[in-house]
């Protein structure tokens, strides 16, 4: 490879990147009632990940969940991973008990 090609594809390469970074990606019109059937006490973890789908992160063997929740003027909706963190509105997190069972739940705001 010449030193040119080498230019010409790592300029390519880093346009692409910064295009990459700047696009927003699309979302469906939020829901007031997105998290109402999985916060209630006792819901089982195959419940949330059925309706919220691949959290954001999980800790300790999944028994506990994170999910990104944007807001938008009809409700809730969920953050793609990919979004910076200055897009998202909340953080919820899910805390099984050793059944898969809801213990508790926090919507917390993100600054």
């Amino acid at each position: 490879m010449t030193l040119k090609s080498f230019r010409t594809i790592s300029a390519l390469t880093i346009a692409i990147l910064a295009l990459a970074s700047c696009a927003s990606f699309p979302h469906l019109p939020g829901d007031r009632n997105l998290l109402t059937d999985v916060t209630s006490p006792g819901v089982s973890r195959e419940a949330v990940l059925m309706k919220l789908g691949e959290p954001s992160s999980s800790f300790e063997s999944g028994r506990i969940l994170t999910y990104r929740i944007g807001e938008d003027a009809d409700g809730y909706f969920l953050m793609d991973r990919m979004v910076r963190w200055s897009n998202t509105k909340y953080s919820v997190v899910f805390v099984f008990d050793s059944n898969g069972h809801l213990q508790k739940y926090k919507m917390i705001p993100v600054r």
